[in-house]
């Protein structure tokens, strides 16, 4: 057994001893293998004390000091975090103080979570009239010393936004907490980090996550996991941890999936080429049908979005492109030498100007991710990415007079850098640029412009513009073998 002594100031506040008495019940009622049980609260010579399960082992945050954490590691620990978690907010308690320090790993590899609730126990609920003990409201944890500046600044590295704002928190503020942890396993760095408190405190409520730490050897399904758990509007955010655990055990169950899946579209690219191909001949007599005919087509759906007051900018692309979850819808307007980027979300009626600029900062030629996290663009200068919820976009790589990019699922962004060139990769996370097509030598001009992903990631369908005219190709991005499906053609599109 373990013993935590309370503060001596509950014995002589009558008030805050029955409300600890209340929660301590409830905390005592959780029951799972990786939650440190509270088997009471008792007395001896007037001191108060919370007699806890004895977990041995090391914490999560001194296996950080020991080096880095393999994947396989990670999601181990990841995944009996989530399913301690779920548990307590599937009985109404939410943790409050997640963090590597009330995290303990015991010798045969198992976790236990410490100090589920105590944060509310102890300092009460400042949105609910209890009484705040300000001494403790930044620091909440029984389990190393109280006041402790490491304390503190640990506490406040894993808050949740609204949680550093002194907002009413849920459980989703436990989800945030969890991607923290998440991605310190996955970097060995933390997320927000700063001299004191308040300059931590502020990173939380300021910043926006920088994932740009990740390995390019981070599977994209935990990329995605951690992506969704950081979103700052709690409303954005994973909703269940519940969904984070399912996540995390398909991977344990099949972590070659992506490979596996990436590998077998690499030989049978070619089907990929006659469906495009096959759609392009088909839009020329109006239509195209792919699949059975005895599938019944889905219903078509009409609207109308009125934008801006400033006129669309038409010229490189399309002029407006949906996100594939059918949520927002984003475009680039032009006036007086620059111009600015709006998100549309479409259960709104306003558009958000979510950059602007002018001449070489001007932005222009949106896209979006996969899972619609993120809004990729261009200047003309450089490429970007922001999160749809809002944040400074940050810069991917360097271009000139860029014409068009496409996100991959796995994590690539493929893209046009410059008006006379080739196309060329980066990782959506940052990273080295990869040449993917060059021109061909000799052309007095040549280039490969508004690349789309094919189904599968391994083929890039393209544009190339010449003196001689223009074709639709398709690139295999292993290979680099390139086919050309349609001579004459301009920013074609596959359809599913």
């Amino acid at each position: 057994m373990a013993l935590k002594m309370l503060p001596d100031g509950f014995a002589q506040d009558p008030e805050r001893l029955a409300r600890f008495e209340r929660e301590a019940r409830v905390l005592a009622s959780l029951s799972h293998p990786n939650i440190a049980g509270i088997h009471g609260l008792e007395e001896v010579d007037g001191k108060r004390f919370l007699v806890m399960e004895l977990v041995e082992g090391q914490t999560l945050a001194e296996r950080f000091q020991q080096g880095p954490m393999p994947i396989e590691e990670v999601v181990r620990i990841a995944r009996q975090i989530a399913e301690a978690v779920e548990a307590a907010h599937e009985k109404g308690v939410v943790h409050r103080d997640l963090k590597p320090a009330n995290v303990n790993i015991t010798p045969d590899g198992n976790v236990k979570v410490l100090d589920f609730g105590l944060a509310k126990a102890l300092i009460g609920d400042p949105m609910s009239g209890d009484h705040v003990d300000q001494a403790l409201s930044l620091s909440p944890t029984l389990t190393q010393a109280m006041t402790g500046l490491g304390v503190l600044l640990g506490t406040a590295g894993y808050m949740s936004p609204e949680q550093a704002r002194g907002k009413p928190v849920d459980r989703r503020a436990d989800i945030w907490s969890f991607g923290c942890i998440l991605y310190e396993m996955l970097t060995g760095q933390r997320l927000f980090t700063g001299e004191t408190a308040t300059d931590v405190i502020g990173a939380v409520v300021h910043k926006e996550p920088d994932l740009d730490e990740l390995s390019s050897r981070v599977p994209a399904r935990i990329r995605r996991l951690l992506e969704r758990c950081l979103q700052k509007d709690a409303n954005r955010r994973l909703q269940s941890i519940g969904d984070a655990r399912i996540a995390l055990q398909e991977w344990t169950e099949n972590p070659e999936e992506e490979a596996v899946e990436a590998a077998s579209t690499k030989p049978g690219w070619l089907p990929w080429v006659v469906a495009a191909a096959a759609g392009l001949i088909g839009l020329a007599f109006g239509g195209f049908f792919l699949g059975s005919s005895e599938q019944e087509p889905p219903p078509v759906q009409r609207f109308v979005v009125e934008l801006s007051e400033e006129p669309p900018y038409t010229g490189r692309g399309a002029a407006a492109v949906p996100s594939p979850d059918g949520r927002y819808l984003a475009y680039a307007t032009m006036i007086e030498g620059g111009g600015s980027l709006y998100l549309r979300p479409l259960d709104r009626l306003e558009s958000l100007r979510v950059a602007t600029g002018q001449s070489r900062e001007w932005p222009h030629n949106p896209f979006f991710s996969p899972d619609s996290q993120w809004l990729a663009f261009f200047t003309v200068a450089e490429l970007k990415k922001m999160p749809v919820t809002g944040g400074s976009p940050i810069t991917l790589a360097q271009t000139e007079m860029p014409r068009g990019g496409s996100w991959s699922a796995d994590g690539r962004i493929v893209f046009a850098s410059e008006s006379g060139a080739g196309l060329s990769i980066v990782p959506a996370a940052g990273g080295d640029v990869v040449p993917l097509t060059t021109v061909a030598e000799g052309a007095s001009f040549e280039s490969h412009r508004y690349p789309q992903w094919l189904p599968g990631d391994s083929a890039v369908l393209f544009t190339t513009v010449s003196t001689g005219g223009n074709r639709l190709e398709v690139v295999d991005v292993g290979s680099g073998e390139r086919k050309v499906l349609h001579e004459g053609g301009f920013y074609g599109r596959y359809v599913p």
